[in-house]
């Protein structure tokens, strides 16, 4: 797992907070979440952080029971919210990154941090919000 006192759960609140910096919505559709954390998880750099999530192959993408019940948790928390009818977009909401700053912040070493935003990055952009078409 990890280097100190933080949990999988730790890291993905960690990303979600660095990703508000970049976006305030991210994609809420499951396939590109999800897939965007696997590719995450592949890499050999950031598999100490990801390790505790299993994939499963769901028709053509991979989908993580945990990282699911995170997001399920994070929304019931008020950290994210799915405000539009469609369930197209979670809005990071600021209270992501006050909890982080506060709370969680503190388990992650200088080191672990510049990581995490180097996974929110990526994160960022592969799961930014398509403009719908009409």
């Amino acid at each position: 797992m990890a280097s100190g006192n933080w949990t999988t759960f730790d890291v993905v609140r960690a990303i979600l907070a660095h990703v508000i910096d970049k976006a305030q919505a991210i994609s809420a559709e499951t396939p590109v979440l999800h897939g965007a954390l696997y590719d995450l998880a592949k890499e050999d750099k950031f598999k100490p952080y990801l390790n505790d999530f299993t994939f499963e192959q769901r028709g053509d993408f991979p989908f993580s029971r945990e990282f699911h019940t995170q997001l399920v948790a994070l929304e019931m928390a008020g950290h994210l919210s799915c405000q539009n009818p469609d369930f197209v977009q979670y809005h990071i909401l600021p209270k992501m990154k006050t909890h982080f700053q506060k709370r969680t912040k503190r388990f992650f070493t200088d080191e672990e941090i510049a990581d995490i935003g180097v996974m929110a990055d990526r994160f960022a952009l592969a799961t930014a919000p398509v403009a719908a078409t009409a």
